[in-house]
């Protein structure tokens, strides 16, 4: 769903020229290859490369049908990565917010990693939002993600915030519905 919204606003947003620089540099980054294989997993990918030629295939859900499960995984990595560095730059900075990651998969967490590790680009912020509730155990995934960020020296940032309490709660509900005065009203 996050691809596909990119793609649609990449290709909304975009003059006829940019998309076209956009297109080159994808092409000149990725390689014929590896757009093939983002258009194969990834169909909103053609919106921005524009190119029907490469066909989707519906046949299998690896990547392609060479090399073991890991080589196709490292390859896929390698190649978002290449696509992060294609979309970013200096000129083009980008925020990448992912919300929930206490319900990530290993291997969704294993391509942000790479994507935050391995990237040479220094013009994304990654911000990652999870519920330190549920990941407080050292076995859930996102606990391993973030002792193997925490092991690579790139500078962390971390913003704790507490629950909500029913004072802040209804605060915030009667400045919606423009009441000011809470002690005229019962508390819900």
């Amino acid at each position: 769903a996050v691809l596909k919204l990119f793609c649609e606003t990449i290709v909304a947003s975009e003059e006829s020229e940019k998309l076209s620089r956009l297109k080159n540099d994808l092409k000149a980054a990725i390689g014929t290859e590896g757009i093939s294989i983002l258009a194969n997993l990834l169909p909103d990918f053609r919106r921005i490369i524009g190119d029907s030629s490469h066909s989707a295939s519906r046949e299998t859900n690896s990547i392609d049908n060479t090399g073991s499960w890991m080589q196709q995984k490292n390859r896929f990595n390698y190649i978002f990565r290449l696509l992060v560095g294609a979309i970013t730059g200096p000129t083009k900075p980008i925020i990448l917010f992912l919300d929930d990651l206490q319900w990530a998969d290993a291997a969704s967490l294993d391509l942000i990693n790479s994507i935050i590790v391995d990237s040479e680009e220094s013009s994304m912020l990654v911000i990652e939002s999870y519920r330190e509730n549920e990941v407080g155990h050292n076995d859930h995934p996102f606990s391993a993600h973030l002792r193997e960020l925490r092991m690579t020296g790139i500078p962390l940032g971390e913003i704790k915030i507490d629950n909500m309490t029913k004072i802040d709660i209804n605060k915030m509900l009667f400045a919606v519905i423009g009441m000011s005065d809470l002690s005229e009203t019962e508390l819900l």
